[in-house]
Protein backbone atom coordinates (compact mmCIF):
# COMPACT_ATOMS: atom_id res chain seq x y z
CA UNK A 1 0.00 0.00 0.00
CA UNK A 2 1.63 3.11 -0.88
CA UNK A 3 0.26 6.40 0.74
CA UNK A 4 -0.63 10.33 0.08
CA UNK A 5 3.18 11.79 -1.53
CA UNK A 6 4.35 14.80 -0.22
CA UNK A 7 5.81 17.29 -2.72
CA UNK A 8 8.92 19.75 -2.06
CA UNK A 9 7.41 22.81 -1.25
CA UNK A 10 5.37 20.76 1.67
CA UNK A 11 8.59 19.09 2.97
CA UNK A 12 10.60 22.68 2.99
CA UNK A 13 7.59 24.07 4.68
CA UNK A 14 7.49 21.30 7.07
CA UNK A 15 11.20 21.02 7.72
CA UNK A 16 11.30 25.13 8.14
CA UNK A 17 8.31 24.77 11.15
CA UNK A 18 10.24 22.36 12.78
CA UNK A 19 13.50 24.71 12.33
CA UNK A 20 11.40 27.51 14.23
CA UNK A 21 10.30 25.48 16.84
CA UNK A 22 13.51 23.96 17.20
CA UNK A 23 16.56 25.58 15.90
CA UNK A 24 19.26 23.83 14.70
CA UNK A 25 18.22 20.44 17.45
CA UNK A 26 15.44 20.01 14.51
CA UNK A 27 17.68 18.28 11.84
CA UNK A 28 18.54 15.85 14.87
CA UNK A 29 15.12 15.44 16.13
CA UNK A 30 13.76 15.07 12.55
CA UNK A 31 16.36 12.48 11.96
CA UNK A 32 15.23 10.34 15.59
CA UNK A 33 11.72 10.93 13.99
CA UNK A 34 12.93 8.84 10.77
CA UNK A 35 14.54 5.88 13.22
CA UNK A 36 11.61 5.65 15.27
CA UNK A 37 9.47 5.13 11.99
CA UNK A 38 11.46 2.52 10.41
CA UNK A 39 12.20 0.68 13.91
CA UNK A 40 7.92 0.69 13.43
CA UNK A 41 8.70 -0.74 10.16
CA UNK A 42 6.57 2.11 8.52
CA UNK A 43 9.81 2.47 5.84
CA UNK A 44 7.13 4.90 4.10
CA UNK A 45 6.81 7.54 7.30
CA UNK A 46 10.44 6.83 7.43
CA UNK A 47 11.49 8.10 4.31
CA UNK A 48 9.62 11.06 4.56
CA UNK A 49 11.02 11.96 8.12
CA UNK A 50 14.19 11.67 6.12
CA UNK A 51 13.13 14.12 3.34
CA UNK A 52 12.13 16.62 5.65
CA UNK A 53 15.70 16.27 7.80
CA UNK A 54 17.73 16.38 4.47
CA UNK A 55 15.47 19.82 3.93
CA UNK A 56 16.20 21.39 7.73
CA UNK A 57 19.82 20.49 7.49
CA UNK A 58 19.98 22.57 3.84
CA UNK A 59 17.90 25.47 5.03
CA UNK A 60 20.54 25.64 7.71
CA UNK A 61 22.86 25.45 5.36
CA UNK A 62 21.84 27.62 3.17
CA UNK A 63 20.85 30.50 6.17
CA UNK A 64 24.22 29.70 7.49
CA UNK A 65 26.15 30.79 3.81
CA UNK A 66 24.20 33.52 3.76
CA UNK A 67 25.33 34.73 7.03
CA UNK A 68 28.95 34.88 5.97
Amino acid sequence: MVGPTIDDAEIRRVAAEHIRMQGPAAVAWLTEQAKLAEASGDAEAAKTWREIAAAAAEILRDKSERMT
